[in-house]
């Protein structure tokens, strides 16, 4: 939660970058905890998303987080979650499409917004 509420609650990048520091930890810690570890990698891919502004390898990151948490909701049978993570994935693919020009990437992202 504290990782959560730095990193979406607060607007400054020092905030952030260390509710990120914070979910990693987490990350770490929480092996075994499939639910809590894929809220933790969700939150870590929101507030990527939201601080990355126009760097490309931040995004993706914020991707791989949010694809990792898709795929645990997906073990644990969490449909709403995976629901988020799909929309969540579709906006960062939407905005890579755009800085990369690649259209193909606004493709994938429709097809994640339906499969959401």
């Amino acid at each position: 939660m504290k990782g959560l509420i730095l990193g979406m609650g607060r607007r400054d990048k020092e905030s952030r970058e260390k509710a990120l520091v914070v979910l990693n930890e987490a990350v770490d810690l929480n092996d075994g905890f499939v639910g809590l570890q894929a809220a933790v990698l969700n939150a870590s891919g929101l507030i990527k998303y939201q601080t990355a502004g126009n760097s490309i390898d931040i995004l993706k990151s914020g991707a791989e987080d949010l694809n990792a948490a898709f795929r645990l909701n997906i073990y644990i049978g969490d449909a709403r979650s995976c629901f988020q993570q799909m929309r969540n994935i579709g906006l960062i693919h939407s905005k890579l499409s755009r800085l990369e020009g690649k259209p193909e990437l606004l493709e994938k992202a429709i097809q994640e917004f339906r499969r959401g």
